[in-house]
Protein backbone atom coordinates (compact mmCIF):
# COMPACT_ATOMS: atom_id res chain seq x y z
CA UNK A 1 0.00 0.00 0.00
CA UNK A 2 2.78 2.63 1.06
CA UNK A 3 4.22 1.83 -2.60
CA UNK A 4 1.02 2.73 -4.13
CA UNK A 5 0.80 6.20 -2.07
CA UNK A 6 4.03 6.50 -3.07
CA UNK A 7 3.91 6.42 -6.67
CA UNK A 8 0.66 8.38 -7.08
CA UNK A 9 1.82 11.40 -5.26
CA UNK A 10 4.83 11.38 -8.35
CA UNK A 11 2.43 12.14 -10.75
CA UNK A 12 1.80 15.75 -11.30
CA UNK A 13 1.17 19.01 -10.14
CA UNK A 14 -1.48 20.57 -8.23
CA UNK A 15 -3.54 23.42 -9.21
CA UNK A 16 -2.01 25.92 -6.87
CA UNK A 17 0.89 25.39 -7.51
CA UNK A 18 0.55 25.38 -11.78
CA UNK A 19 -1.62 29.38 -10.34
CA UNK A 20 1.82 30.24 -8.79
CA UNK A 21 3.87 29.54 -11.46
CA UNK A 22 1.23 31.38 -14.20
CA UNK A 23 1.19 33.99 -11.69
CA UNK A 24 5.36 34.57 -11.33
CA UNK A 25 5.47 34.60 -15.40
CA UNK A 26 2.79 37.17 -15.41
CA UNK A 27 4.85 39.51 -13.08
CA UNK A 28 8.22 38.70 -14.94
CA UNK A 29 6.47 39.73 -17.58
CA UNK A 30 4.31 43.01 -16.75
CA UNK A 31 8.66 43.80 -15.76
CA UNK A 32 10.15 42.60 -18.62
CA UNK A 33 8.05 43.50 -21.51
CA UNK A 34 8.12 47.45 -20.74
CA UNK A 35 12.06 47.25 -20.53
CA UNK A 36 12.75 45.49 -23.68
CA UNK A 37 10.34 48.21 -25.57
CA UNK A 38 12.37 50.44 -23.81
CA UNK A 39 16.21 49.04 -24.68
CA UNK A 40 14.60 48.49 -28.27
CA UNK A 41 13.82 52.33 -28.63
CA UNK A 42 16.83 53.04 -27.19
CA UNK A 43 18.78 51.26 -29.41
CA UNK A 44 16.90 52.62 -32.69
CA UNK A 45 17.77 56.52 -31.77
CA UNK A 46 21.08 55.48 -33.87
CA UNK A 47 19.25 55.59 -37.31
CA UNK A 48 18.63 59.36 -35.99
CA UNK A 49 22.24 59.60 -35.79
CA UNK A 50 23.68 58.05 -38.44
CA UNK A 51 21.06 60.10 -40.70
CA UNK A 52 21.54 63.56 -39.41
CA UNK A 53 25.54 62.70 -40.13
CA UNK A 54 24.65 61.86 -43.44
CA UNK A 55 23.03 65.27 -43.79
CA UNK A 56 26.26 67.08 -42.58
CA UNK A 57 28.43 65.24 -44.57
CA UNK A 58 26.22 66.25 -47.99
CA UNK A 59 25.90 69.70 -46.65
CA UNK A 60 29.79 70.29 -46.47
CA UNK A 61 29.72 68.99 -49.86
CA UNK A 62 27.24 71.21 -51.12
CA UNK A 63 29.04 74.03 -49.03
CA UNK A 64 32.95 73.34 -49.69
CA UNK A 65 31.34 73.03 -53.87
CA UNK A 66 29.03 76.41 -53.99
CA UNK A 67 30.17 78.28 -50.74
CA UNK A 68 26.83 77.88 -49.11
CA UNK A 69 23.87 75.62 -47.53
CA UNK A 70 20.90 74.06 -48.86
CA UNK A 71 17.65 73.15 -47.72
CA UNK A 72 17.44 70.82 -50.83
CA UNK A 73 18.74 67.88 -49.22
CA UNK A 74 18.38 65.47 -52.88
CA UNK A 75 20.74 68.57 -54.52
CA UNK A 76 22.85 68.17 -51.62
CA UNK A 77 23.28 64.60 -52.05
CA UNK A 78 21.34 63.04 -49.27
CA UNK A 79 18.79 60.53 -49.93
CA UNK A 80 17.49 57.77 -47.57
CA UNK A 81 16.91 53.66 -48.45
CA UNK A 82 13.73 52.81 -49.61
CA UNK A 83 14.13 49.26 -48.76
CA UNK A 84 14.08 50.13 -45.17
CA UNK A 85 11.74 51.34 -42.97
CA UNK A 86 12.45 54.64 -40.95
CA UNK A 87 11.82 55.43 -37.68
CA UNK A 88 12.82 58.99 -37.70
CA UNK A 89 11.43 62.08 -39.81
CA UNK A 90 14.91 63.33 -40.69
CA UNK A 91 16.04 66.95 -42.35
CA UNK A 92 14.48 70.86 -42.25
CA UNK A 93 11.30 72.17 -41.55
CA UNK A 94 9.06 73.27 -44.56
CA UNK A 95 10.15 76.63 -43.36
CA UNK A 96 13.47 76.30 -44.21
CA UNK A 97 14.40 79.44 -46.57
CA UNK A 98 17.63 78.96 -47.85
CA UNK A 99 17.64 78.99 -51.58
CA UNK A 100 13.90 79.19 -51.93
CA UNK A 101 13.93 78.60 -56.13
CA UNK A 102 16.96 80.67 -55.99
CA UNK A 103 20.53 79.16 -56.97
CA UNK A 104 23.34 79.81 -54.28
CA UNK A 105 26.50 81.39 -56.62
CA UNK A 106 25.38 79.66 -59.86
CA UNK A 107 24.42 76.11 -57.41
CA UNK A 108 21.58 73.93 -58.92
CA UNK A 109 18.35 75.34 -58.22
CA UNK A 110 15.97 74.25 -55.82
CA UNK A 111 12.79 74.26 -57.65
CA UNK A 112 9.33 73.18 -56.06
CA UNK A 113 7.93 69.22 -56.67
CA UNK A 114 10.63 66.28 -56.48
CA UNK A 115 13.64 68.83 -56.37
CA UNK A 116 12.58 70.10 -53.61
CA UNK A 117 12.79 67.11 -50.47
CA UNK A 118 13.87 69.08 -47.37
CA UNK A 119 12.34 66.58 -45.00
CA UNK A 120 12.20 62.73 -45.40
CA UNK A 121 9.54 61.24 -43.17
CA UNK A 122 9.43 58.26 -40.84
CA UNK A 123 8.18 55.21 -43.17
CA UNK A 124 8.83 57.04 -46.19
CA UNK A 125 10.63 54.36 -47.73
CA UNK A 126 12.88 57.10 -50.01
CA UNK A 127 9.85 58.91 -51.49
CA UNK A 128 9.88 61.96 -49.27
CA UNK A 129 8.05 64.97 -50.57
CA UNK A 130 8.40 69.23 -49.83
CA UNK A 131 5.36 68.49 -47.63
CA UNK A 132 6.22 65.29 -45.46
CA UNK A 133 7.85 67.86 -42.97
CA UNK A 134 4.92 68.70 -41.23
CA UNK A 135 6.09 67.68 -37.97
CA UNK A 136 9.62 69.10 -38.11
CA UNK A 137 9.56 72.50 -35.99
CA UNK A 138 10.72 75.83 -37.13
CA UNK A 139 13.90 74.98 -35.17
CA UNK A 140 15.78 73.04 -38.36
CA UNK A 141 16.43 75.43 -40.69
CA UNK A 142 18.88 76.56 -43.07
CA UNK A 143 20.89 80.07 -44.36
CA UNK A 144 23.40 80.29 -46.80
CA UNK A 145 26.34 79.85 -43.96
CA UNK A 146 24.72 78.03 -41.38
CA UNK A 147 22.30 75.04 -40.68
CA UNK A 148 20.52 72.70 -38.20
CA UNK A 149 19.17 70.05 -39.17
CA UNK A 150 16.75 67.75 -36.97
CA UNK A 151 15.62 63.93 -36.28
CA UNK A 152 12.53 63.26 -35.05
CA UNK A 153 10.51 60.18 -33.94
CA UNK A 154 7.42 59.04 -31.84
CA UNK A 155 9.09 55.58 -30.71
CA UNK A 156 7.19 54.76 -27.69
CA UNK A 157 3.53 55.44 -27.69
CA UNK A 158 2.83 57.79 -24.69
CA UNK A 159 6.54 59.00 -24.52
CA UNK A 160 6.69 62.23 -26.04
CA UNK A 161 8.56 62.65 -29.07
CA UNK A 162 12.44 61.62 -29.43
CA UNK A 163 14.36 64.42 -30.85
CA UNK A 164 18.10 64.80 -32.35
CA UNK A 165 19.90 67.78 -33.99
CA UNK A 166 22.58 68.48 -35.74
CA UNK A 167 24.39 72.07 -36.79
CA UNK A 168 26.79 73.04 -39.22
CA UNK A 169 29.57 72.75 -36.47
CA UNK A 170 28.85 68.87 -36.48
CA UNK A 171 27.23 69.14 -33.26
CA UNK A 172 25.20 66.16 -32.60
CA UNK A 173 22.95 66.45 -29.51
CA UNK A 174 19.54 64.38 -28.13
CA UNK A 175 16.90 67.32 -27.50
CA UNK A 176 14.44 65.57 -26.53
CA UNK A 177 14.16 62.09 -24.74
CA UNK A 178 11.45 59.98 -26.46
CA UNK A 179 11.96 56.48 -24.47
Amino acid sequence: MKAYLQKKKKQGFTLVELMIVVAIIGILSAIAIPNFQKYQAKARTSEAKIKLSAIYTAEQSFYSEWAGYTSCLNVAGYGVDSASTHFYTTGFSNAATTQGGVAVNGSPSCSEGTANIKCYAANASGTGTATSCAGMGATYNVTTTTFVAGAISNLLSGAGTDTWQINNSRVIQQTTVGY
